[in-house]
């Protein structure tokens, strides 16, 4: 009387006890947004002051634009070339402005 459970059999006996185990175990996956509460910033009791750069007349109002295009695969592989003016065709180029432009 020793006989072997067939391999459909094994596999029923196993689904069957897992089923049986999810059934009884309670799973609950919750996913949702976490909730942080804000933090109240205190009142400050004296005034902030803002130091303002004072700008020469020759300076003031101007207005600087500069044009750039990317380009992929070159040299560096990604870069910003500009267009126009004193960068053009420079890879990267150093951008340079005054306070107010």
């Amino acid at each position: 009387m020793n006989k072997q459970l067939s391999s459909n059999m094994t596999a029923a006996l196993f689904f069957g006890f897992t089923i049986l185990i999810v059934a009884l175990l309670p799973i609950s996956i919750q996913v949702g947004p976490t909730e942080i509460e804000a933090q109240e910033t205190p009142q400050s009791q004296e005034p902030i002051t803002v130091a303002q750069a004072e700008t020469s007349d020759s300076t003031a109002g101007g207005i600087v634009e500069f044009t750039l295009i990317t380009q992929l695969g070159g040299v560096p592989p990604m870069a910003f070339v500009g267009v126009g003016g004193d960068i053009d065709g420079v890879a990267n180029p150093e951008l340079v402005v005054n306070q107010g432009d």
